[in-house]
């Protein structure tokens, strides 16, 4: 084979050279009119060059030569035949284009170039595909402007070459200054062709969106859905509606890809959760029911279960919810869920055991979810050795993890470590347990506060900046009766924060509280009336400014805005703050009979207050 495979490469190549003789032989003898077919006018700018001599019946037979080695795939003797037909036939706009081709393939752009160049000039009608080899040559040869130009002339004649449109994209982006606009329009024009693709759909979205073409992105969502029915581009024109906080737009669209897509696992899921979050139980329940009742028994995977189970327990169907539930304890996706379902439902049925064995189990699947829903536990049921503890080891854990994670050089971020979140957590947890002994184990209440603000301070150790914990550190030493030191902290505060309110009646009321000084309670009232320009129907501000009046000796006023806090806010009425303060306003005003009454009421809220009062004489 590789014998006659030789000797049939020696005969063509002889041929090649016996043409060319013959082309040069009828050349000098013949005066010979290139044949060309009837075409239109040129669209190419271009002066066309005159008609050249040439020998077309050589040009012929080479060129049927070149189609017959092409075809053999001997492709290097075919190009010479290529050559040769165009040689031959000077002025044939076809054979010049074809010729271009042929060195763009083998990767010779400047030689291409060379040849249609002179071609583009030629007689003939240009096209799509002259215009998109003449943009691929300009573009390689480092013609920018030139080949932006083509591309653009072959689109407008062929928009249907998305093989072209690709290419164009291609150099649009390698091209600087990007033209945006005119690769939104190639992009907008390529994506249908391709079925929307995600990586370029996405490269489009994101112009539309970094152009501030919103409608238009939008409208690239919805063409894509409709087009292809993946529920992943409704998802993401949720997502926008969602970061826009256009709550309506976001219904309507989950309700339309839930009309468009009611068997499709993701969709239902995906509904379910939003029934659940707008706490549309018997909607979400309903979902579930119909996805079941399409899918049958194949329906009843471990998501749908959960769910059954969600939506029983949230419509008070507790004995089905626990069974729901029950069957996805050894489901290893769902299991903690499951626990912490089954704890819920065990604490609305009283059996405190269960409920708080549920949610340890939950935790110790997943304890980076419900290491919180676990203290609370412990907390709700007033198991508060086991609660400290927990929290304790928790803190030690995660100290340790925070201290190896930032000894090592490949994490640059810490801010979002669990360590931090769980240092607030126990700041907040331990000055809430100590506010709920201030009176009644007073001993136990300063413990906790100092609990409390060695988190703190742990805390701010990491993140010196934080200004929640630095207004926590303040407060904390404040209850701590630390009042110079908790003063110092929020005159800091307010130098960094002039505009913080909340830390503007704070100061004023500790100042006011502490009584030290005439001078001392008027600067008090000052950083009060300031917190109050800010929010002038706060109850707490006006509670303070009452506090205020009554130690200036203004009982009347005290009475008049204690009076405008409740009517601003009702849920002042349940604070033993609002009702010792009137009760001391009262007495100092002579009413006795309603001082005692407002004491009496303290000692609902707060029995171990010291002006608490008890009807019939009667203390806890």
């Amino acid at each position: 084979m590789r014998k006659s495979s030789l000797t049939l490469r020696c005969f063509l190549l002889a041929l090649v050279l016996l043409l060319t003789a013959c082309a040069s032989s009828k050349v000098a003898t013949q005066n010979t009119q290139v044949k060309q077919p009837a075409t239109p006018v040129v669209k190419d700018s271009s002066a066309q060059v005159p008609e050249v001599e040439g020998n077309p019946d050589v040009a012929q037979e080479a060129f049927l030569r070149y189609l017959y080695l092409i075809n053999l795939e001997e492709k290097e003797i075919a190009f010479e035949f290529l050559k040769k037909a165009a040689e031959a036939e000077p002025g044939n706009r076809y054979l010049a284009f074809t010729l271009a081709e042929a060195f763009a393939e083998k990767e010779l752009f400047s030689e291409a170039l060379s040849v249609a160049e002179p071609a583009k000039k030629m007689k003939g009608t240009p096209n799509s595909a002259e215009y998109g080899l003449l943009a691929t040559l300009y573009m390689r040869t480092g013609n920018a402007d030139s080949a932006k130009a083509y591309y653009k002339l072959a689109i407008q004649e062929n928009e249907e070459d998305y093989v072209k449109l690709y290419e164009f994209s291609l150099f649009l982006e390698w091209h600087q200054p990007i033209d945006t606009k005119e690769l939104m329009r190639v992009y907008g024009a390529l994506l249908p062709r391709l079925n929307y693709m995600r990586p370029m759909f996405g490269r489009l979205a994101q112009l539309y969106l970094e152009e501030k073409q919103d409608s238009l992105f939008l409208n690239l969502l919805e063409n894509a859905f409709v087009s292809t029915k993946n529920k992943e581009f409704m998802f993401d024109k949720i997502k926008y509606f969602e970061s826009n906080k256009m709550k309506d737009s976001v219904n309507s669209v989950a309700d339309r890809l839930y009309k468009a897509l009611p068997t499709d696992s993701g969709v239902v899921f995906f509904q379910a959760s939003r029934m659940m979050e707008q706490e549309k139980f018997a909607e979400g329940e309903k979902v579930i029911d119909s996805y079941i009742s399409e899918k049958g028994d194949s329906a009843m995977v471990p998501l749908v279960i959960f769910y059954k189970g969600l939506f029983s327990r949230l419509l008070g169907k507790l004995d089905s919810s626990q069974v729901y539930f029950s069957k996805l304890v050894t489901d290893t996706s769902l299991a903690s869920r499951a626990y912490a379902n089954l704890s819920l439902i065990s604490s609305s049925h009283q059996d405190t055991s269960k409920a708080i064995h549920y949610m340890e189990m939950a935790d110790s699947l997943e304890p980076e979810t419900f290491w919180k829903d676990r203290l609370f536990m412990y907390m709700t049921y007033e198991k508060t050795e086991k609660l400290y503890r927990y929290l304790e080891s928790l803190l030690v854990k995660q100290k340790a993890n925070y201290e190896q994670q930032k000894a090592s050089e490949e994490v640059t971020d810490l801010n979002s470590h669990p360590y931090l979140t769980m240092l607030i957590f126990a700041a907040q947890l331990y000055s809430g347990q100590a506010q709920k002994l201030v009176y009644s184990a007073p001993d136990s209440s300063v413990k906790l506060y100092t609990k409390a603000l060695e988190s703190v301070n742990a805390y701010l150790a990491l993140d010196s900046l934080s200004e929640q914990m630095l207004f926590y550190q303040a407060a904390y030493l404040e209850r701590l009766k630390r009042d110079d030191e908790a003063v110092a902290k929020f005159r800091e505060i307010l130098k960094r924060l002039p505009t913080d309110h909340h830390t503007m009646n704070f100061l004023g009321y500790t100042l006011i509280d502490r009584n030290k000084s005439l001078e001392e309670v008027k600067e008090g009232m000052v950083f009060v009336e300031a917190a109050l320009s800010f929010d002038p129907k706060n109850a707490s501000y006006l509670d303070s400014k009452a506090w205020g009046f009554y130690r200036l000796g203004n009982y009347e006023e005290a009475l008049k805005i204690l009076r405008e806090a409740v009517a601003y806010d009702e849920r002042f009425l349940e604070e033993f703050d609002y009702w010792d303060h009137l009760g001391l306003v009262l007495e100092a005003l002579g009413d006795k009979e309603m001082a005692l009454e407002c004491f009496i009421k303290l000692g609902e809220i707060e029995p171990k207050h010291p002006r608490a009062k008890f009807p019939s004489k009667k203390k806890p």
